[in-house]
């Protein structure tokens, strides 16, 4: 008598974001040395130890998983995924990419109001433009990972909030020692802790908004994170502790406020 032939299940049809996290850190472990031994560049008011060329191992890292459970396929797939804009829409992308900006300008504002004025960053439109795109590079290595293979199985377990609490908690811990290594202090990791923690809520929010699907754009995800390293780059004072704990706090309410907003539009 014939069997009915099993539909056939790959392991990253439900990634564990443990194997992703470990691999991550094992990954990484290169370019901390590196950062120990070797100087950074400065980009804007940026400055980037050597260490932070490790923004390339979190798609290292889920592509291995994924060509590992999936093959070939799954790894073109998973590239695929990146021109996803139209998928996005409109709207969520001018968010995307408008969001970082306006919170920049929030904690720049703030600043003015209580007496701290940092010169503005001197960089060219030109400039501008390069590190935009070099920031995109990066943000598409980076989002392979947290977003394309980390996310979904977090959101299915936690929900958009507790996803993108679990990850900013994760990418804030990830990003420490070359924070540290760029020479910067307790209180300015505080409040870029914050703020880090904050985007990620927003972006996990934003990216499962349509329909309530896990995974609809991964382009969305890239653009704000692009997004958010060019503000940072030319946020006035950026440098400085006490631009990080107005930048951090004013994030947190944008987060909080697109919470609300994408939860009552869901409702609806």
């Amino acid at each position: 008598m014939h069997q009915p032939t099993a539909t056939p299940t790959t392991r990253s049809a439900h990634p564990r974001p443990w194997r992703f996290l470990l691999l991550v850190t094992v990954l990484s472990v290169p370019f901390l040395v590196a950062g120990s031994l070797f100087d950074g560049v400065v980009l804007g008011g940026l400055h980037l130890p050597m260490s932070a060329l490790m923004a390339v191992v979190p798609g290292i890292a889920a592509l291995l998983l994924v060509g590992r459970d999936e093959g070939r396929e799954g790894v073109w797939r998973m590239l695929r995924r990146l021109g996803d804009v139209r998928r996005a829409g409109a709207v969520r992308l001018a968010l995307a990419a408008l969001l970082p900006q306006a919170v920049a300008a929030l904690a720049w504002l703030a600043g003015l109001a209580l007496g701290h004025t940092p010169p503005p960053v001197a960089v060219s439109p030109l400039g501008v433009l390069a590190m935009a795109t070099l920031f995109l590079v990066s943000a598409a290595f980076e989002e392979l990972g947290w977003t394309g293979h980390a996310t979904p199985p977090l959101v299915r377990r936690f929900g958009a909030l507790g996803a993108g609490l679990l990850l900013g908690a994760a990418c804030g811990l990830w990003h420490l020692v070359p924070l540290l290594q760029a020479g910067h202090d307790a209180v300015w990791i505080a409040g870029w802790a914050i703020g880090t923690v904050a985007a990620r809520v927003v972006m996990v929010q934003l990216w499962d908004w349509r329909d309530g699907r896990p995974g609809e754009s991964l382009a969305l995800a890239v653009v704000l994170h692009a997004s958010l390293n060019v503000a940072a780059a030319l946020l006035p004072g950026g440098q400085e502790g006490t631009t990080q704990l107005l930048h951090g706090p004013a994030s947190a309410v944008v987060a909080v406020v697109t919470t609300m907003l994408v939860s009552w539009r869901s409702r609806r």
